[in-house]
């Protein structure tokens, strides 16, 4: 869906920025977002909790929490 709608808009970059905007604050709420840069070439945004970790912690299985954790190096 994503795809089709930067296919059509004017602006492909602030598009993409917008839409990933929207979702992160949407999708990811519980993990705290905060976006620090948002410029003419970088969107860049920090999740300040984890609720995965949370969940690992509170049933003694942290030694878990990485293999989440490496699925941000797809992103990274």
């Amino acid at each position: 869906m994503q795809k089709t709608r930067l296919k059509n808009a004017n602006d492909k970059w602030n598009k993409y920025k917008e839409q990933t905007v929207f979702g992160t604050k949407s999708t990811y709420n519980s993990f705290d977002p905060i976006f620090v840069k948002n410029n003419e070439t970088i969107l860049e945004f920090h999740l300040k909790k984890c609720i995965f970790y949370d969940i690992f912690k509170a049933h003694e299985e942290i030694h878990l929490s990485p293999i989440l954790c490496n699925y941000d190096n797809i992103f990274g």
